[in-house]
């Protein structure tokens, strides 16, 4: 990756953006985070994209996406398009690679801009005329991700109050993916402790049968004829309770 010429540190203590507010708009804020507090139910994927929608409203953009941190199992890292509006819908679901300076702007989680971003992101085509990229990285234990805004040549410069306010969504994303990662974890251990019930459940029902059966057998030895009808009914018991084993296994689990 080229050296990034363009990129400063928007950390409001620093006074990187020197451009004067042009307005608050607390109360398009306000109304744009209740609209997403009420939208906590849908799916992460949906609360993602009604987060870059506010974004793009609160700032007056067109333009805005989330990438996410992807651990594998190789002990690598990336960063994949989970939401966005604008031309970025294009690239939704595809990796952004993790460079240096990327994974430098996650450590350190500091808002950045980056001019003509065309020259640093290949996903970003100089055609889509974006003049600058806003970076809002967050970094916790449970999730990594950055929400980027992007600005056309002919929209507004943002300013230091977008950058509030782009905080406060970019901490959102955050809390809701948290959410969704403790709420699937829960989801995977109330299976699990369902499946170790459902297979003690069906241990035992077996074992019964298949308890009498081998009686059943022992005894057809002196007396076979007197024993065979119970040993048939008790193989039946068995194949009953192994359709059910079939027919739970067959059926799709419901999310």
């Amino acid at each position: 990756m080229a050296e990034l010429r363009g990129i400063n540190d928007l950390s409001s203590e620093a006074q990187a953006i020197r451009r004067p507010v042009q307005g608050t708009r607390h109360e398009l804020e306000i109304a744009s985070l209740h609209r997403l507090m009420r939208g906590l139910s849908k799916n992460l994927c949906e609360t993602l994209k009604d987060t870059v929608e506010a974004a793009c409203e609160v700032c007056a953009v067109r333009c805005a996406g989330i990438t996410l941190l992807e651990r594998l199992p190789d002990g690598s890292e990336r960063l994949r398009w989970m939401a966005a509006v604008g031309p970025l819908r294009e690239v939704v679901g595809q990796i952004l690679p993790l460079d240096r300076d990327l994974t430098q702007t996650l450590k350190q989680r500091t808002p950045r801009v980056v001019c003509r971003p065309h020259r640093l992101f290949a996903q970003i085509p100089e055609g889509w005329d974006i003049a600058e990229a806003l970076l809002l990285p967050w970094s916790g234990e449970r999730s990594s991700g950055i929400l980027w805004v992007l600005t056309r040549s002919d929209e507004r410069r943002l300013d230091a109050d977008d950058i509030r306010m782009l905080k406060d969504l970019a901490a959102f994303a955050r809390s809701v993916i948290a959410k969704d990662v403790v709420e699937s974890g829960r989801l995977v251990e109330e299976r699990v402790g369902a499946a170790a019930k459902m297979a003690n459940e069906l241990a035992h029902a077996v074992n019964n049968p298949l308890q009498a059966l081998t009686n059943a057998l022992y005894l057809m030895d002196s007396e076979p004829g007197e024993h065979l009808q119970d040993a048939r009914a008790q193989v039946q018991r068995i194949n009953a309770v192994v359709r059910v084993i079939l027919d739970s296994n067959a059926r799709p689990l419901k999310h």
